[in-house]
């Protein structure tokens, strides 16, 4: 039988990291393994990008 392909969406503000840590750490350590996850980190400062 085959698995299911499964994708996680997690959406945050950016001002728990030790939360989304502990969220993704449960989503690696599923039966079925996620194919794509996908952190939308709404509201969070972008990162610098060279010029």
């Amino acid at each position: 039988m085959r698995h299911p392909r499964i994708g996680v969406a997690v959406l945050t503000m950016g001002n728990r990291p030790a939360e989304l840590r502990a969220l993704l750490d449960s989503v690696a350590k599923q039966d079925t393994a996620a194919q794509r996850v996908v952190v939308v980190a709404n509201g969070s400062p972008l990162p610098e990008l060279p010029e």
